[in-house]
């Protein structure tokens, strides 16, 4: 209703202005009604066009607050697995620590070993030894009571 009483007010002021021919003031005007009559036929579609924009726009909002939530457990989630990543490599750098150290006391046990060995080879060549000497120092004391007992007699 509005929009008639502009064109109203409109065709008024133009007439007043400029005389014409009914026909050329309908043909002037007409675009004007057109557009009057276009707005009040797509009231009902331009609500349902806002209520569209209004739902979109609140779905927006809600995605954008999805994605911002997305986002931080992302980053989140890359704090975690540079944690982990750093973990994993101390991890392997001990490993390899102890596999240096487990290698240099498997070279020392060998090592022990061996010398061990070659103690015990000794042990029992040195005890052989005392053993030849003892039956050497008897035979040589048997033979010196023999003399001594020859010379007694």
């Amino acid at each position: 209703m509005l929009n008639f009483v502009l064109s109203l007010l409109i065709i008024t002021s133009f007439v007043d202005s400029n005389p014409m021919s009914p026909q050329d003031l309908l043909e002037k005007i007409k675009p004007n009604f057109e557009m009057a009559e276009n707005a009040t036929q797509n009231q009902p579609e331009l609500s349902d066009a806002h209520e569209k924009i209004n739902d979109l726009s609140i779905a927006i909002a809600s995605m954008s607050a999805a994605e911002k939530k997305l986002k931080t457990e992302l980053q989140t989630l890359h704090s975690n697995l540079d944690e982990l990543l750093n973990e994993a490599k101390n991890s392997e750098e001990k490993a390899k620590k102890a596999m240096v150290d487990s290698s240099r006391l498997a070279d020392e046990l060998r090592a022990e070993q061996d010398h061990a060995q070659t103690q015990e080879k000794l042990q029992k060549a040195l005890a052989n030894q005392i053993k030849n000497l003892q039956l050497r120092v008897e035979e040589v004391e048997a033979k010196l009571e023999q003399r001594r007992l020859a010379k007694c007699n």
